[in-house]
């Protein structure tokens, strides 16, 4: 299974399971994750849940390059449509939900882990949005990325694809918290308790009022990126900087 669900109490422990390939998003993480979020949201027992990676090396790198070397002009439209309920489903959550982050969070894992409430690192934390040194248009990314950074910081994480460090992250209230890696879900859980102890319908409707500001806007990324993806793949960039990354990680 590529995503684990556990209890701790009354939080949700959801962890994506991929330590090998740095926790990427493949099929059966994107739909697992989708799962077990909806499980936990259905779960009267549950009071909030955290995200975070197996391995202690990522909470996710991103998008799988094994998918990326797969998909083409025809197939990349479909694979980015098949994006948006993978985010829309932390997107939707009414508890409070809390990204632990102990390494890197990029691509796809940085846009999981925004959409999360709250957000606890490590030393070892490095977050960005690699998108366009992989080939491809960063295209949803910057509806979060906008929200938390701005937009002269935006364009410049999203051009130069840089990874920023953990304490970057905290100045730019990428993270909310820095601590050490054995205390990382005891943290991550200290930050849930707190939402968990506000009046909870207050809560729910904050949360979904936010979510509503941000719904046209983040529906629009999902099908320009999937425009875009077709041009990308088109072009080959994607399939060879994928191809050329893994060749030197030796496995392709």
């Amino acid at each position: 299974m590529a995503v684990l669900s556990e209890r701790m109490e009354e939080i949700q422990v959801v962890t994506l399971d991929r330590p090998a390939a740095l926790n990427a998003v493949d099929a059966e993480l994107r739909d697992g994750l989708v799962a077990a979020l909806a499980a936990a949201e259905a779960d009267p027992e549950v009071k909030a849940i955290i995200f975070t990676g197996a391995g202690g090396r990522a909470f996710s790198a991103g998008q799988d390059l094994q998918v990326s070397m797969s998909l083409d002009a025809t197939t990349a439209p479909a694979w980015f449509h098949g994006l948006h309920e993978f985010y829309q489903s932390i997107r939707r959550l009414s508890k409070p939900a809390v990204a632990a982050i102990d390494g890197v969070a990029a691509g796809a894992g940085f846009q999981a882990a925004l959409w999360c409430d709250l957000r606890v690192g490590t030393a070892k934390t490095r977050m960005g949005q690699p998108e366009v040194a992989a080939g491809m248009a960063s295209a949803i990314g910057v509806v979060p990325m906008l929200r938390a950074l701005g937009l002269s910081r935006t364009l410049a994480l999203s051009l130069t694809s840089e990874l920023l460090d953990a304490t970057t992250c905290l100045e730019a209230g990428l993270l909310n918290e820095i601590t050490e890696p054995d205390r990382l879900m005891e943290r991550a859980a200290a930050a849930a308790r707190r939402m968990t102890a506000m009046p909870p319908v207050a809560f729910s409707l904050t949360k979904r009022r936010i979510a509503e500001i941000t719904q046209s806007a983040f529906d629009e990324a999902i099908e320009a990126a999937a425009g875009f993806a077709a041009q990308s793949y088109a072009t080959g960039e994607p399939q060879a900087a994928a191809a050329a990354f893994l060749a030197r990680k030796g496995r392709a």
